[in-house]
């Protein structure tokens, strides 16, 4: 699901703020269905400042 989100990420606004929202919106999308809130926090912890693209690069190292 990572690989997914991630690519969404990079697709929309990739030089963006990433944010918790952005990430339930791109988990959700990836997955085709609303996503927990576990999912949410099993999601990599984003670092302050981070563009979409950049958390897009940590996803796929998840």
């Amino acid at each position: 699901m990572y690989q997914k989100t991630a690519e969404g990420l990079e697709t929309v606004s990739p030089t963006a703020p990433m944010t918790v929202s952005a990430l339930v919106m791109g988990l959700a999308d990836a997955a085709r269905r609303s996503v927990t809130p576990a999912e949410v926090s099993e999601a990599p912890a984003i670092s302050e400042g981070a563009t979409r693209a950049q958390y897009a690069n940590v996803l796929r190292d998840a």
